[in-house]
């Protein structure tokens, strides 16, 4: 699971699929992108990662950047 569906989000998506990763979705605040996909994969608002199930969320926002988790 990708947390970001920018620019930086497509370029660590290319990266995991380079090397055979599975990406399920991504999850991002942006109303207009929610249901939405990027390449492919689709695109999920936040609070639907407590119902889905993955094995990591990759933080690829740099609107983020500040906040810690």
């Amino acid at each position: 699971m990708l947390y970001g569906a920018g620019v930086v989000g497509g370029i660590v998506l290319k990266i995991l699929k380079s090397e055979n990763v599975n990406v399920l979705g991504f999850l991002d605040d942006s109303i207009s992108k929610q249901g939405d996909q990027l390449k492919g994969i689709d695109i999920y608002p936040p609070e639907k990662a407590k119902e889905l199930t993955y094995d990591a969320l990759i933080i690829a926002s740099f609107r983020h950047s500040e906040k810690k988790f």
